[in-house]
């Protein structure tokens, strides 16, 4: 089974305004819109499951979002999983996750830190950490940059919202989340402490999503050997890039068939539990 787990999507009335807004604030021109419709044809026969969220901008408009995230699952069950993406301006982050964990039928959560400006140790999401550590839930989130950053060359020393070390603390406060930080925490800034942080715990993960538009095949798989591929997922990162493209690539890495079904799908399958 072939699972991409980081892929955002939005309803059909707002996916090419957001398309716009977001490429005016990074300066980074997407292939697609957030299009539902259109990912579903990008998966095609590619593609077995995906793991849909939708990051919205304010905190009142989440289980909105997530009652639509969950209407598509709804509609496409045995393709589309759903994510839950809280927001720290929401009044019960917590109540939101355990709702659409137990009852909208969620396996995990997307967290955009680098869009909704919080640090991981922020006062505002202790109630939501709480919460999925008793759930013992999956947590993807952004690694790397800020968003506005996309658009300039060599960080300066400033903190970013997503740099690998802050998770640390949360990591050995909250023990039974498994976290997925996303493409290696922006591979170009901090791929060694990536790498360290996957090393150092055991239920640290990372995905690939976005490495193919700034490396080469040898140079993503220099960062696979550098943590094995049983801590490495499949990430499209749609609409900025297309999923059959990165599962063709994929598949024509110099890596065995274990380590490629592993990347592919099976360890997504396992850590989000869609046997």
């Amino acid at each position: 089974m072939i699972v991409d787990m980081h892929v955002h999507v939005l309803p059909e009335s707002s996916a090419q305004r957001t398309t716009r807004l977001f490429t005016d604030r990074t300066g980074e021109k997407l292939i697609y819109d957030f299009s539902i419709n259109k990912l579903l044809e990008r998966m095609g026969s590619a593609v077995d499951k995906t793991c849909i969220n939708n990051g919205v901008l304010r905190g009142d408009l989440v289980p909105k979002a997530s009652n639509w995230v969950a209407k598509q699952v709804q509609l496409n069950p045995d393709r589309l999983v759903g994510m839950y993406t809280p927001h720290p301006d929401m009044q019960d982050t917590a109540g939101e996750l355990e709702r659409s964990i137990k009852e909208l039928g969620f396996k995990g959560v997307k967290l955009n830190p680098s869009l909704h400006h919080y640090y991981p140790e922020d006062p505002r999401m202790r109630p939501f950490w709480e919460k999925a550590n008793e759930l013992a839930i999956p947590v993807l989130t952004h690694g790397g940059r800020n968003v506005e950053d996309f658009k300039i060359g060599k960080l300066d020393s400033t903190r970013r919202f997503c740099e690998p070390s802050g998770f640390r603390p949360i990591i050995e406060a909250y023990p039974n989340i498994t976290y997925i930080i996303a493409h290696f925490a922006g591979f170009e800034d901090y791929g060694d402490e990536a790498v360290k942080i996957v090393n150092d715990y055991p239920n640290v993960y990372t995905d690939i999503s976005m490495m193919f538009s700034r490396l080469s095949p040898e140079q993503i798989i220099a960062y696979i050997r550098a943590v094995g591929a049983k801590k490495v997922m499949f990430g499209s990162d749609y609409p900025g890039f297309d999923p059959q493209e990165y599962v063709r690539k994929i598949n024509a890495f110099d890596l065995t068939d274990a380590e490629k079904s592993a990347i592919m799908g099976d360890n997504a399958a396992r850590v989000f539990k869609l046997h």
